[in-house]
C-alpha cells in the first residue's frame, strides 16, 4: 500500500496536509527521517534533494510514488537554477522548501583548517540556503500557504571553537532566515527557524575520533529519530523559530547572559569532556 494513502486522516489544524514539499539533505539523518514523517503522517508529497543515489532509491522503495529525488551538490548555485527549470517543465509547485542539508568538518582549529574545506563549508551550510530560496521563491510564493524552513544550529546560537566556519555559516543562516520573515508578511510567506542541538546523525562522520566514545556528546546528543519528530511537529503548528536540545538551550542562555565569554566557557567544557575529540582545537 502507498504510505500516502495510508497516511493517518488530517489532524486539525495540520498544515502540512497533502502538501508538495522540497526537502535537501533527504538521503540521511534529519531530512531522511523527516521524509518519512511528511509521506507517513501527512500524505505529503515529497521531493528529496541529495547526491546519495543508492539512499534515495531506498526511501523511493520505501514510501512509493509520494516521494522522488534529484541528485544535485546544493552548494552549486546552477544546479539550483537547473531544478526550479525542471519543477516549471514539470507544472510543480512547492507548498514548501525545508533547507536541512549540511556538513560539519573534523573539529580543528582554524588556523589548521583546509582553507578548501573552510569554503565548502559556507557553500555549503549557508550559501545553498541562499541558492535555494533565491531559486525556488518564485515558485514557492505560488502556493497558497508557502512555507520556508531553514534548519540553522545551537552553533548560531553560541559560537564554539574548533568550528568555526561551521559556526560561522549557521550564524549567517540564522540572520539571513530572521530577515527574511521580517521582510515578508506571514500571509504572503510563512518562515520557519529551526536550532536543533547535537543530533546522532551521519553528519559526524568526519570526525578524528568515533563520536560514540564522547561521554559529553553522547549524553547531550538527541536521537536522530526523536529530533525530527520535534521538528515535525513545529511546523505542523506553524512555530516560527525554535531552539531543540537541552545543549541548544543552555547554550543560547549562556550566550545571553555572558555574550563575551561564552564561547571559552564551551570550549573548557569541550577540552575536558572529550579531549580526544578536541584535540586538533586545543593543542599546538
Amino acid at each position: 500500500m502507498n504510505p500516502a494513502a495510508a497516511a493517518k486522516p488530517q489532524q486539525k489544524n495540520d498544515r502540512l496536509w497533502g502538501k508538495t514539499v522540497v526537502l535537501t539533505g533527504a538521503s540521511s539523518g534529519i531530512g531522511r527521517a523527516l521524509c518519512r514523517r511528511l509521506v507517513q503522517k501527512h500524505a505529503c508529497r515529497v521531493i528529496g534533494v541529495a547526491r546519495n543515489e543508492e539512499r534515495c532509491a531506498a526511501l523511493r522503495e520505501e514510501l512509493g510514488e509520494a516521494f522522488s529525488f534529484f541528485l544535485f551538490d546544493v552548494s552549486d548555485e546552477s544546479a539550483w537554477q537547473d531544478f526550479a527549470l525542471r519543477l516549471q517543465e514539470r507544472n510543480t509547485v512547492p507548498d514548501v522548501l525545508i533547507n536541512n542539508a549540511g556538513m560539519l568538518p573534523p573539529f580543528c582549529r582554524f588556523d589548521k583548517t583546509d582553507p578548501a574545506l573552510f569554503s565548502q563549508t559556507v557553500r555549503t551550510d549557508f550559501l545553498s540556503v541562499v541558492y535555494g530560496c533565491r531559486a525556488l521563491l518564485p515558485l514557492l510564493k505560488k502556493s497558497p500557504a508557502p512555507l520556508l524552513c531553514n534548519i540553522a544550529s545551537s552553533a548560531a546560537l553560541c559560537p564554539l571553537p574548533g568550528v568555526t566556519a561551521y559556526a560561522a555559516s549557521k550564524a549567517a543562516v540564522k540572520s539571513f532566515t530572521e530577515a527574511l520573515a521580517a521582510e515578508y508578511p506571514a500571509d504572503k510567506l510563512r518562515v520557519c527557524l529551526i536550532l536543533p542541538g547535537f543530533t546522532m546523525t551521519d553528519i559526524f562522520r568526519g570526525q578524528k575520533s568515533e563520536i560514540g566514545k564522547s561521554r559529553l556528546i553522547t549524553m547531550a546528543a538527541m536521537p536522530c529519530e526523536k529530533m525530527a519528530d520535534k521538528i515535525e511537529r513545529a511546523l505542523t503548528k506553524g512555530k516560527k523559530r525554535k531552539v531543540f536540545g537541552i545543549d541548544a538551550k543552555g547554550m543560547a542562555l549562556l550566550y545571553a547572559l555572558l555574550p563575551a565569554h561564552a564561547a571559552r566557557i564551551c570550549g573548557g567544557v569541550m577540552r575536558r569532556g572529550a579531549a580526544a575529540l578536541f584535540e586538533d582545537v586545543f593543542t599546538e
